[in-house]
């Protein structure tokens, strides 16, 4: 791969041609998923619920296991 700038990719909305970079989709991608998890976030706290632990990475969704550590005594 050689270096430089980044090439663009093409999308066509409605009647305009949008170019971007695959980062600033990927990075456009986190952010706008990150608003929807506080707005679904919002309303579950306004409605009382606290819950424990509020974290995607601790979160069973998607798979994945975070070993616990055994308490000392």
């Amino acid at each position: 791969m050689g270096k430089g700038l980044p090439t663009p990719l093409e999308f066509k909305l409605m009647n305009s041609v949008m170019r971007m970079t695959r980062k600033k989709i990927v990075v456009h991608t986190l952010m706008h998923e990150i608003r929807h998890w506080a707005q679904i976030a919002t309303p579950v706290r306004l409605n009382g619920y606290t819950g424990a632990f509020h974290d995607f990475l601790f979160s069973p969704v998607l798979g994945g296991e975070i070993p616990r550590q055994e308490a000392r005594a």
